[in-house]
This record gives C-alpha cells, sequence and structure tokens, in this order.
C-alpha cells in the first residue's frame, strides 16, 4: 500500500526529531532495527484496525455486536498506546 512506503519513509526522521541526546547515541547503535520494528509495527496495526473498521461496518445495524467492536478497537488502541509509551520503546527509540 502507497500509505505504508510514506510511513515507511517519513516515520524515522520524524522520530528522530524528538529524540533526546543520549535516545540519539542508541539509535545510532541500533542502526536500522528500530526504524524495522517501527514500520512493521504500522503495517500491522493500520492492518488490524482496517479489518476492524470493515467488521464493525457489517455489524452497524447491531448496536450490541457494533458496541463490543467499538470498546474493542479502544482497548487495543489504549494497549498499543502504553507499549509504545513505555521505558522499553523509550530505550529503544
Amino acid at each position: 500500500m502507497l500509505i505504508n512506503q510514506v510511513f515507511k519513509e517519513a516515520i524515522p526522521g520524524l522520530r528522530r526529531g524528538f529524540l533526546t541526546a543520549w535516545q540519539r547515541r542508541i539509535d545510532q547503535i541500533n542502526g536500522n532495527f528500530d526504524d524495522w520494528y517501527e514500520n512493521l509495527l504500522v503495517q500491522l496495526t493500520r492492518d488490524h484496525a482496517w479489518s476492524r473498521a470493515q467488521w464493525l461496518w457489517h455489524v452497524r445495524t447491531n448496536p450490541i455486536l457494533f458496541e463490543a467492536g467499538r470498546s474493542a478497537m479502544d482497548r487495543d488502541a489504549a494497549v498499543i498506546g502504553r507499549v509504545l509509551l513505555s521505558p522499553f520503546c523509550s530505550l529503544l527509540q
């Protein structure tokens, strides 16, 4: 997908703009590993969100299923956000 390519090209430079000095040093040591795993995470999360959105579209007339799916998407996003903001991910960035 074209959007995955755009993200793959743009994210490393954007991410590096927010790094502290010690994080930039770790980034240099990691080489392209962090760029690789961040690109993979973007692709996986986008694919998951798209699949979930398609499922929600199919159940849009069933309020119970729709709300359950919407709540699951909300929980997924919260978990991903907590992981990305965790000390472990901070070290990798």
